[in-house]
């Protein structure tokens, strides 16, 4: 990104609100993956929110979720799901921000009509760090 271009969306806000789109997306991505399995109505469910929010950003979004994916599923094998969470709950500054991440996870969680445990965990750690 240009020096100047940078500027710009900081005084905008749009920077700070990338990033926190960014970790927002990482999180639905690693609650559609937590469980060991994609279903397509978790996949919908982040479809749709894609669809809804505005991406600025030089990385596009089908790459950066394709980064995304691997990330989640390292820190599934690493099982580093404390950490994972925990690292993206620290960006996400407002509120509205935090709100539609607990959303996002539940609703991502609940799509596929089973609330897995590995699900579950994964939502106490999510609210633990957004509460």
């Amino acid at each position: 990104m240009r020096f100047d271009k940078f500027l710009r969306t900081l005084d905008m806000g749009d920077c700070e609100d990338q990033i926190q789109r960014e970790a927002l997306l990482e999180i639905a991505i690693f609650f559609m993956v937590v469980d060991g399995t994609v279903d397509a109505a978790e996949e919908e469910v982040i479809r749709n929110w894609l669809a809804e929010i505005e991406w600025n950003s030089d990385i596009s979004v089908q790459d950066f979720y394709t980064n995304g994916m691997h990330k989640a599923n390292n820190a599934i094998e690493q099982q580093d799901l404390e950490h994972f969470i925990a690292h993206r709950s620290s960006q996400l500054l407002d509120d509205d921000f935090k709100t539609n991440a607990l959303k996002l996870a539940d609703e991502i969680a609940s799509a596929d009509g089973i609330i897995d445990d590995k699900e579950k965990v994964a939502l106490d750690i999510l609210k633990s760090y957004l509460n």
